[in-house]
């Protein structure tokens, strides 16, 4: 049986090593290979500056409180495609903060 991502080479950028990680873990049990992680922003640059570009990129939008944007733009520039997965926020997210301030109960989060 062929599995649904054979030979399909994919970059995930996420700083959350545990996300990475089930990631890369799901993404190689349906047949990607390879699957190649970085955490940072300075080095998915260093690793997109090659000639053998993945196939697909996985990229967070906030890498370490920084806006992964303008890497999204680099993307498209160069023709990968690419995509966000959603997110819930973070403890570490300025939104997450925004709404453990309010003082609307339909914002708060306990």
């Amino acid at each position: 049986m062929q599995k649904q991502l054979e030979n399909v080479s994919i970059l995930v950028i996420e700083d959350e090593p545990i996300i990475a990680l089930d990631l890369q873990y799901l993404l190689e049990s349906s047949g990607a290979a390879p699957v190649t992680l970085e955490h940072a922003l300075d080095g998915a640059r260093q690793r997109l500056s090659g000639p053998a570009l993945p196939d697909v990129v996985i990229l967070d939008l906030v890498l370490g409180g920084t806006s992964s944007l303008p890497l999204a733009e680099e993307l498209r520039h160069k023709r990968v495609p690419f995509f966000s997965p959603p997110a819930t926020p973070s403890a570490y997210h300025p939104a997450s903060r925004m709404f453990r301030r309010s003082k609307n109960p339909m914002l708060s989060i306990s």
